[in-house]
Parts: structure tokens; sequence; C-alpha cells
């Protein structure tokens, strides 16, 4: 299997089990072009409540006991982000890297249904993070009941907002360096001339630069 498309609907568990469990990249997993669709028209959705001021719960609100909080369009993406940070609150030993990989997929093909307001560039750069073996350090110990996955999940999508740590081919650090590797790779993709300089940087020193074009094992330097 060379490559898995995703569309949040016919995920099967040997596929996930050969995503968690093989290489980076093989298979290679990308968004199928009816997902994309559907991702892209619920975030537009978002987009025009916040553009006509519209008072939508967790997104023009606070949360829970503070569901009456309005909050103004200028403040939307802070909350967003604090909600985000203040949930990162795990404990524990890390989670082993099969099951970070195995998290990833079955959340980026959850959010490929296109019912959770996620913009497409987001879950891209979830699948280049994933692509690209770039593995966010979620504690095993966090949440309990209902909602048991948010202080997991909270780790993860902290390294998609350049925070938290991630781990790439067995160095951990912070998570700022390896997203914007990612970012870099899935935003634009180097000429031939960058391209040509990769290979002769590689072959000088053996390794390459994660925010260039060249191989997707290169070793990512620490901030």
């Amino acid at each position: 299997m060379d490559e898995l498309i995703i569309n949040g609907e016919d995920l099967t568990f040997e596929q996930v089990l050969a995503v968690a469990y093989g290489t980076p990249g093989e298979p290679l997993v990308v968004l199928s072009g009816a997902a994309k669709s559907k991702v892209g028209r619920c975030a537009e959705a978002v987009q025009k409540l916040l553009d006509r001021g519209e008072i939508a719960y967790g997104i023009t609100t606070g949360f829970g006991a503070f569901k009456d909080k309005i909050i103004s369009v200028d403040e939307a993406a802070t909350l967003q982000r604090n909600i985000v940070l203040s949930h990162a609150v795990g404990v524990g030993d890390a989670f082993d890297i099969p099951t970070v990989r195995a998290i990833m997929l079955i959340r980026a093909n959850t959010l490929a249904r296109g019912f959770s307001g996620i913009t497409v560039d987001t879950l891209e750069l979830i699948l280049e993070l994933l692509n690209r073996g770039i593995h966010p350090v979620i504690p095993e110990k966090g949440s309990l009941g209902a909602s048991g996955d948010l202080a997991p999940l909270a780790h993860f999508a902290c390294v998609l907002i350049g925070e938290g740590k991630a781990e790439y081919e067995g160095r951990t650090g912070r998570s700022r360096t390896y997203a914007r590797a990612a970012q870099s790779e899935r935003g634009s993709r180097v000429d031939e001339r960058n391209d040509s300089d990769d290979r002769r940087r590689d072959s000088r020193n053996g390794e390459g630069d994660p925010s260039r074009g060249g191989s997707r094992h290169r070793r990512v330097p620490l901030a």
C-alpha cells in the first residue's frame, strides 16, 4: 500500500496498524478530494459566523460555566489557543510512537468528515506531520470520563500551534522547530536550484535541512 486516502468514512483497523507501525510516509496518508470539499465548506460556515458577529458556543462564547460570556471576534483566536493550553495538563510517561501515530491518523480521519470547522490547511498539516514522522509528545495520563480524550488531544494540538514538545527520529525537542519544518514542506515546494543545493549539502554532511526540500529522513535541528 503506497498511499492511504482518508475520507472519514471507511478507515480500517488494518490500515491504522499499517500507519502506526510503518515507516513514516509508507503508506503516504492523504486527504480525499471529497473530504477536502466537506472540510472546506464547514470551515467557511464558521468564518461566516465570525464575519456576521453571531453568537456561537465555543467560538464567540466561553465554555461550560462561561457559556454566557461573549467573546469578541478579535479575541476568538486567543480563546481557541487558551482552551488548548489549559487542557494540556497530562502527566506520566509519554505514549509510544505507534500509539501516537494511531491517534494522529484516527483523529485526522474523524476531522475529515467535515463536521468540526477545522480548516483544510490545519488538517493537511496534521497529515504532513504524520507522513514526515514528527510526533507530538502525549502523556499517557489525562482526562477521565466522557471527554477522556481532551488532555491527550490538547497535547497533540499544542504541536500544531508551536507549543509543547515533539519527537523526530528518536529525538525530542520544542515542537515549534518541527512544525515549522512540516509547514515549509507543505506550503511551498522548493525550486530546482534549491533542491540541487540540498543534495550537495546532504552529500557533504550526510543530512539535510528540514525547512528545505531534501530527504524525508533528514535531521531536524533542535531550537
